[in-house]
């Protein structure tokens, strides 16, 4: 809470380092197990290993994976499925504008040169998420409503949504007949970089 109260443009360097998302999701894992185990919650992973140049801050990814999976966790019924995977990706950021960030675009499915950032996509079988509200999810003062009402995050996504965009990336939301996903991308980065609130990528 107190991190989303922090002016935009005041300068907060990030403690970026070379470090695998595995680990970041082995700690969420933990801290979500209770639950995972009292709905008997079925989790599978697939993360495939990070690229050179994936810098994040640890201690905020953890949290993001933590906050996404306790959404997952709210919503999934019991004896649900929760799917995980992770994959280097290509991001077109000319698509930023759009809801969703097409997987066609991925250059795994195109002769090109190669990826330029690292996706985690997280789905559940719960509730979908109204289409009026995919865009709104994120918001930090849109609330739940109560039981399978999708329609708002709360805080916890709006905290996964500032921490992607100090890291200059992308957090998203996807409803599916089947239940929702929700993608993260965080760009590949030089050795040397440094991000800051507002500023985004300072080389």
């Amino acid at each position: 809470m107190f991190q989303l109260t922090v002016p935009p443009k005041v300068d907060q360097d990030l403690n970026l380092e070379q470090a695998d998302l595995r680990d970041c999701l082995d700690q969420a894992m933990h801290e979500v197990a209770l639950i995972l185990k009292e709905k008997r919650i079925s989790v599978t992973v697939e993360i495939e290993p990070a690229p050179d140049g994936l810098l994040f801050e640890k201690s905020q990814m953890e949290q993001t994976l933590v906050n996404l999976l306790e959404n997952a966790c709210k919503f999934t019924p019991r004896e649900g499925t929760i799917e995980i995977s992770g994959y280097p990706f290509f991001w077109e950021r000319r698509a930023v504008q759009s809801v969703a960030i097409d997987r066609s675009l991925d250059r795994r499915t195109q002769q090109a040169a190669g990826f330029n950032a690292f996706r985690v996509d997280i789905r559940d079988n719960g509730p979908g998420i109204p289409a009026a509200h995919v865009l709104k999810i994120f918001e930090e003062y849109t609330t739940y409503g109560g039981g399978q009402d999708r329609s708002g995050g709360g805080l916890g996504l709006a905290i996964c949504r500032m921490i992607l965009s100090r890291h200059s990336g992308r957090i998203w939301a996807e409803s599916h007949p089947s239940g929702a996903l929700f993608s993260f991308v965080l760009p590949l980065q030089r050795a040397n970089t440094q991000l800051r609130v507002g500023t985004g990528a300072q080389a």
